[in-house]
């Protein structure tokens, strides 16, 4: 406490509550781990049988199996590209590879994938694509 002795009583309580808050956040959750599926949500956009042309820093492979590839967002994001597109034309496009906020669920995906690294790319056909807002 020598180093902080020139400071005063205020200081030492917010650096003090600084600390805590900090310490305390580290811990928390993130909301988009467990972030459920609504169908009644306001910020949730499906699309069937659509094209990908997906290149992204900003999502990452939270899992995937055979049916299914589970995107979750992540801190800082590198410029990328977001396509959708359907027999209706473009439906979604983004130069910065996606909506922060967002989870991407891409059901039985058939094309190149590739995750390892620092993005993750998806170029092909999937049977549904699910963009979900987990934080507004």
């Amino acid at each position: 406490m020598h180093e902080l002795s020139g400071i005063g009583k205020k200081t030492r309580k917010c650096l003090f509550i600084a600390f805590v808050a900090t310490t305390l956040s580290t811990f928390t959750p993130s909301i988009a781990d467990y972030c459920e599926e609504k169908a009644d949500s306001k910020n949730h956009d499906i699309y069937y049988n659509a094209t990908l042309f997906i290149i992204t820093n900003l999502y990452y492979v939270k899992e995937f199996n055979e049916e299914e590839i589970d995107l979750s967002y992540r801190y800082p994001s590198l410029p990328g590209i977001f396509i959708i597109k359907d027999k209706e034309g473009i439906k979604e496009f983004n130069l910065w590879g996606g909506w922060y906020g967002t989870r991407v669920e891409v059901h039985n995906f058939n094309g190149f994938f590739k995750w390892h690294g620092i993005y993750t790319i998806l170029i092909g056909k999937c049977a549904k694509i699910s963009i979900m807002a987990v934080r507004a």
